[in-house]
C-alpha cells in the first residue's frame, strides 16, 4: 500500500510539533514536509508534491487563504487536497476557503485519530 504524501502548514508550533509527530508514526502517511512560513507551502508544493496538505489559516507572511489563492492559480498536473485546519471559525472564511478549492475545511482543536482519517 502507498504512503499518503501529507504537507503540514501550521504557525502553531506547540500544535504543530503534537500533530507532526503523531503523523511521523503512521505507516500510511509520509509527511513531506511541514512549515509555518506561507511563502514555503507553495514552494514545498512544487518541489514535494504532496498529495494533501494540511493548512492553517495563519501563517508567517501569507496566510492560509492566499496560500489556496496562489494554489489555484498554478499550472499543475496534479494539484494536492487542502485540508484548511484551523481554530477561526466565521462563515466568511469558510465559504472564502471552499471557493479556492480546500476540499473541507476542519475545526481544531481535533482528535489526531481523526484527523488521520480525513488526511486518508
Amino acid at each position: 500500500m502507498d504512503k499518503v504524501r501529507l504537507l503540514i502548514a501550521d504557525a502553531e508550533q506547540e500544535a504543530d510539533g503534537k500533530t507532526i509527530a503523531y503523523f511521523e508514526q503512521q505507516k500510511d502517511i509520509l509527511v513531506t514536509g511541514n512549515t509555518s512560513d506561507g511563502r514555503q507551502v507553495i514552494q514545498m508544493i512544487r518541489e514535494t508534491r504532496p498529495q494533501v496538505v494540511l493548512l492553517s489559516l495563519v501563517l508567517a507572511y501569507i496566510d492560509g487563504v492566499e496560500v489556496l489563492r496562489r494554489l489555484s492559480e498554478m499550472d499543475m498536473e496534479e494539484k494536492p487536497q487542502v485540508l484548511v485546519y484551523t481554530a477561526l471559525c466565521s462563515e466568511f472564511h469558510i465559504s472564502q476557503c471552499m471557493r479556492l478549492g480546500a476540499m473541507c475545511y476542519l475545526m481544531r482543536p481535533m482528535e489526531l485519530s481523526l484527523l488521520h482519517r480525513r488526511v486518508l
